[in-house]
């Protein structure tokens, strides 16, 4: 069972930016970044909560504000006209726990 998380910090510096991207993608987490500071996270470990991510994070994250929302039973909405591949991997990945139908 994935996990879904949202990750929001007050980077602005690019470098750091990068360093979150590797560190996602070494260590399997499916991720999303179309607003900024704004991440959107799944995980295939159920080990995974905001304080494990934390303490993962603390030193890609060091002297910035963040904070990290565990979502476990949710439906959302998205407007995003901009980015196919945004709304593509919200429907595919970050799947409502709702089963009814959720125009996308």
């Amino acid at each position: 069972m994935s996990k879904r998380f949202i990750l929001s910090t007050s980077i602005e510096n690019k470098d750091v930016t990068l360093k979150l991207i590797d560190f996602f993608k070494s260590n399997n987490y499916g991720w999303a970044h179309h607003f900024d500071n704004t991440w959107l996270l799944t995980t295939i470990s159920n080990k995974d909560n905001p304080d494990s991510l934390r303490l993962k994070l603390r030193d890609i994250l060091a002297g910035y504000e963040f904070i990290i929302v565990e979502i476990a039973d949710f439906t959302w909405v998205a407007r995003a006209r901009t980015n196919g591949d945004f709304n593509n991997w919200l429907k595919d990945k970050f799947k409502s726990s709702e089963e009814k139908k959720i125009k996308y």
